[in-house]
């Protein structure tokens, strides 16, 4: 099955052998034959989807401008509730 879930600002992908974190990037107004195309750019690779849930996180929780646990509360809680969605269309419950 291949994947293709956007996650903020950024897509999460699937090919035989795992899961990307893709940021989407525009090609500059002189590329050579796609010029202001939008394509993703792959950051993190996993090859679970336990990791791919972890790497999510942690990258949520990097990225974040949180500086103490309870500012961290609602950015986890929104996380769980995304993880728990992706993981439902990837167990097949939701089309």
């Amino acid at each position: 099955m291949s994947i293709r879930i956007p996650f903020g600002e950024l897509v999460i992908t699937s090919d035989k052998d795992g899961y990307q974190l893709n940021k989407v990037k525009v090609h500059p107004p002189g590329h050579k034959t796609n010029p202001g195309e939008t394509y993703l750019a792959p950051f993190r690779y996993w090859t679970t989807v336990t990791a791919l849930f972890r790497g999510l996180c942690e990258h949520a929780v990097r990225n974040s401008d949180a500086t103490t646990l309870e500012e961290l509360k609602p950015l986890l809680a929104a996380h769980t509730r995304l993880v728990a969605e992706i993981r439902a269309v990837l167990d097949g419950e939701v089309e």
